[in-house]
């Protein structure tokens, strides 16, 4: 499931300052959280399949560390012409940022996103239209009361529900030779730095914020 940027709804669930390495440890999960993140979505995943489908979770669901461009995905395994099911990965920074939420809310939007790959998989499996966009597909969203993917075109979706997700926010603070001024800079996280000194101006990254965002009606 992949987001595009677009006019949202915008609440800064946490701020953590650049001082010490309290920012980065926010973006993982503990040994611990992810065996109950785990235990959790996979007891909630075989549910869903079996009352919506009737069909067997028979592929690993893990937590993906290196993701970053979505939040959850279906994974195919390609074999000469022919794919098969690979895994379900839900990605563990997502998982990370739901924390800073309120529980009943996060857990529904680790739902929804979690139910969103569900669907891919358990339509691939029964040979039906299953990709982002396709009418039967955004056809299961609605009926089953799931968000499109944010990458899908809005003239494409059916359903009503609107996606909500989490997102880290690098803040750097800019000041230009010579001036008093001060303002600042907000950019999607990365792990690399950006902070920049010359005889012109220096940035530096002072915070990380935690936002949650709602796309629009």
């Amino acid at each position: 499931m992949k987001v595009q940027t677009k006019k949202a709804r915008i609440e800064i669930l946490a701020k953590f300052s650049y001082t010490d390495q309290t920012a980065e440890r926010t973006l993982k999960l503990s040994k611990a959280e992810k065996r109950f993140a785990l235990s959790q979505m996979k007891n909630a995943a075989e549910r869903f399949l079996n009352e919506e489908y009737q069909l067997p979770l028979a592929i690993p669901l893990v937590i993906n560390g290196r993701t970053r461009a979505t939040f959850g995905q279906f994974k195919l395994l390609k074999k000469g012409t022919q794919q098969f099911p690979k895994e379900l990965a839900i990605s563990e920074q997502f998982l990370a940022l739901a924390r800073f939420d309120d529980a009943k809310q996060a857990k529904q939007i680790v739902m929804d996103v979690l139910r969103h790959e569900l669907i891919h998989y358990a339509l691939f499996t029964e040979n039906k239209p299953y990709r982002d966009g396709e009418p039967f597909f955004e056809a299961e969203l609605a009926r089953l009361g799931i968000s499109s993917s944010g990458a899908t075109a809005r003239r494409k979706q059916l359903s009503a529900v609107r996606l909500d997700y989490y997102e880290a926010i690098d803040v750097y603070r800019w000041k230009e030779a010579g001036s008093q001024t001060i303002s600042l800079e907000r950019y999607r996280h990365t792990k690399k730095d950006y902070s920049t000194k010359t005889r012109w101006f220096s940035r530096q990254r002072v915070a990380l914020e935690i936002r949650k965002i709602a796309l629009p009606q």
